[in-house]
């Protein structure tokens, strides 16, 4: 029996119990390799294989070398997205969401900014209107004289002082509508200005004085009946300066009068002479003379919200005549003056301005042509259209948009110059240039 027992721990030696490598890592990272075949059967929850038979070696190897990549991956997308996120934060005030997802997907949603919206340090210029005067002009001046003509041979003679060379008026009123007579009107050295031979009540007429500040004189005489007459005497208004004036309340009183105003631009460009609030009845006849008398441009028959629209150069002095038409009344006399040019010195802009009479044009200049830019319309009144047009430094159009309203825009490339022109309604427009 004992040499049984030693054969059996012979075969026990000769035959060594079969040991394979198990790697498992552990928390800290060690790697063991201690487990027999007898040992191998686990669960599979316990990550380990059961290869009892089989050797797996290699297999083992090849999954910790797996495990490691994954790892090494995993730390270096963390690693990158620490540091974007640390960067953008120093440089950016965009922020980023950044989300790691259970399957190791990366996604990032950045919050960008509009560009459309106008940046804090973006000019933002707000033209205001120029601040001119609202005048009110004196009521023209006449003197009453009251008589009696008996006979053909009886004439009343009057004298009178006139202190404007210009337009006058005789006209006879409150008088019997059967009686009739002759006006001659002298001037001081006896040349005859005026000849009628029958004037009647509500007739008025008129005579031009060259010489003022000299004694003139009239001669009423019989034409048809005698009786008793009343005449009034209506003087010439004095010139009114209105270069600095936005409108000024005035009237016409009589037959044939003529209101003149001074006017000198303070700048070059285009000018508007508008009448408003005239009685549906009455009109008026308009003209422009330069300094040196020469008519530049003339209406007939100008009644309510309707006038001239004329070129003036700076500093010249112009002459504005109102001439009586149709019947008489109060008007006002509205007049739209040139803007000054606005040079925009940096792009992008916005500008907000307005438009305040018909015809009217404002001005714009960059320092050099644009390389690239749009123009967009906004904060108009729904009722208002602009025409745009660009120019290039040679004065050639570039770009004209005829009827622009809210929230057009304009392809601006190559100007150096933008009109913004009335082209229905007025008020205030904004305009952003990028």
């Amino acid at each position: 029996m004992l040499d049984n027992q030693q054969n059996n721990n012979r075969a026990e030696e000769s035959n060594p119990p079969n040991i394979t490598d198990s790697v498992q890592i552990t928390d800290t990272g060690i790697i063991t390799d201690n487990t027999t075949n007898d040992e191998r059967s686990v669960s599979a929850k316990d990550n380990t294989v059961s290869n009892i038979d089989t050797p797996v070696k290699h297999s083992n190897y090849f999954k910790v070398f797996t495990v490691l990549v994954i790892v090494i991956v995993l730390v270096a997308i963390v690693s990158s997205v620490a540091t974007r996120l640390l960067s953008k934060n120093h440089s950016d005030p965009v922020s980023d969401t950044v989300t790691v997802s259970a399957t190791e997907e990366i996604t990032t949603e950045e919050s960008v900014p509009d560009t459309e919206a106008p940046s804090a340090t973006e000019p933002n210029i707000v033209i205001q209107d120029e601040q001119l005067d609202v005048l009110t002009a004196e009521k023209a001046t006449y003197k009453d004289y009251s008589g009696t003509i008996d006979s053909s041979n009886e004439s009343d003679s009057y004298t009178f002082t006139p202190s404007i060379t210009g337009t006058y008026c005789l006209e006879f009123f409150e008088t019997q509508a059967d009686l009739s007579f002759s006006l001659v009107v002298y001037d001081s050295l006896g040349t005859e200005l005026l000849k009628r031979y029958t004037v009647s009540n509500g007739n008025p007429v008129n005579f031009y004085v060259e010489n003022a500040n000299t004694e003139h004189k009239f001669v009423i005489g019989e034409d048809s009946g005698s009786g008793k007459y009343n005449l009034r005497l209506w003087f010439k208004k004095a010139k009114v300066d209105i270069s600095k004036a936005a409108m000024i309340n005035d009237s016409i009183e009589f037959s044939g009068q003529v209101n003149n105003y001074s006017f000198v631009p303070a700048r070059s460009g285009y000018y508007r002479f508008e009448f408003r609030e005239v009685y549906a009845d009455c009109s008026f006849e308009l003209a422009i003379y330069d300094h040196l008398g020469e008519k530049k441009k003339e209406r007939g028959a100008v009644g309510n919200e309707d006038g001239i629209t004329i070129k003036l150069n700076a500093n010249e002095e112009y002459k504005i005549s109102v001439r009586q038409g149709e019947d008489t009344g109060p008007y006002e006399f509205h007049i739209g003056h040139q803007t000054e040019t606005m040079e925009l010195k940096v792009v992008p802009v916005t500008v907000t301005d307005s438009i305040t009479f018909k015809d009217q044009s404002n001005y714009y200049e960059f320092s050099d042509e644009l390389k690239s830019g749009t123009l967009t319309i906004t904060s108009m009144n729904a009722d208002t259209s602009l025409e745009i047009i660009a120019y290039d430094h040679l004065g050639a159009e570039v770009k004209h948009h005829y009827s622009a309203t809210n929230g057009d825009s304009v392809d601006i490339e190559g100007a150096i110059r933008i009109e913004i022109a009335y082209s229905s309604g007025f008020g205030q427009y904004t305009f952003r240039i990028q």
